[in-house]
């Protein structure tokens, strides 16, 4: 018989020595009922297998699984790294992935990218250690280009999300100069969402951005990625910080201009019939 064998008897036998001693007892008085709180059993004293304890929801089951390989049916490897994950957690997330075998080499990426998105698909969120203002950022931009190449959109939604709310508090100009760099140099306009958060930032900040001594840099970065200059651009004439003032043009110096409403209308011959047509301008 060994310990734990041991200690389940001695607990039985205790309750069942408790329990005829309880029977036996004299009934108490309904005029005084006894309103103590019964003790709590003491815990076993010998620990229980870990495999034994069941999870106490999903979340925990995920994480006990990829921490310990339980039930693992596909290998992902970086490196000297590996991971032993599940199919119908990380394929059912990424089409790409789908089409690769039972063992997932991706040692040709970022190591602690890998790493962060496996924790993604786990979790629908990841954690970075990360405390430099430009090698966080950098992050974000490595698990979006990540999740663009593996069709993880919501990685992508989620990489982009962190990294406008890193944007938003950063006050180093350099640092905001040199993700614009990394992140027209690594994504593409067919998933723009980066390359928004950066244009939306610049056009907020002109006016500290047209200041010297920033102004020649901020020209230089314009200069060497003309798709970003083009972007800005655009976004200006999308988005007027003031309306447009549209002047309608006098075609009768005695009656002035028509209203709004109003439009206007113009008559010429027809060049085949003769017969004058009316073209009404809106």
């Amino acid at each position: 018989m060994d310990e734990a064998e041991g200690q389940l008897i001695h607990e039985a036998s205790q309750y069942s020595s408790m329990s005829s001693h309880t029977v036996g007892s004299a009934p108490s008085s309904p005029s005084s009922p006894d309103l103590s709180t019964p003790e709590s059993p003491e815990a076993p004293s010998f620990p229980l297998p870990q495999t034994q304890i069941a999870a106490y929801n999903t979340f925990d089951a995920l994480q006990r699984c990829l921490q310990s390989g339980d039930f693992s049916d596909l290998t992902i490897i970086h490196g000297s790294r590996k991971w032993n994950t599940h199919k119908v957690l990380v394929l059912s997330q990424s089409t790409v992935l789908q089409a690769m075998t039972n063992i997932l080499d991706l040692s040709d990426h970022d190591e602690e990218a890998i790493q962060l998105m496996i924790e993604y698909l786990y979790t629908s969120q990841y954690n970075t250690s990360n405390t430099n203002a430009e090698t966080y950022l950098d992050v974000h931009i490595k698990l979006f280009v990540l999740a663009v190449d593996f069709r993880i959109p919501g990685l992508e939604l989620y990489a982009s999300t962190q990294y406008k709310h890193a944007l938003h508090n950063l006050t180093d100009s350099e640092i905001y100069f040199n993700s614009v760099l990394k992140i027209y140099d690594e994504t593409t306009s067919e998933h723009p969402t980066l390359r928004f958060a950066v244009v939306e930032a610049a056009v907020i900040e002109m006016g500290s951005l047209l200041q010297r001594p920033i102004r020649e840099r901020f020209f230089q970065l314009t200069s060497d990625v003309p798709d970003f200059h083009a972007d800005i651009l655009t976004y200006l004439l999308r988005n007027p910080t003031r309306p447009l003032e549209i002047e309608v043009p006098i075609l009768c110096e005695t009656c002035g201009p028509a209203s709004e409403e109003e439009p206007y209308a113009v008559e010429h011959a027809c060049r085949g019939c003769g017969e004058q047509k009316s073209i009404r301008f809106l």
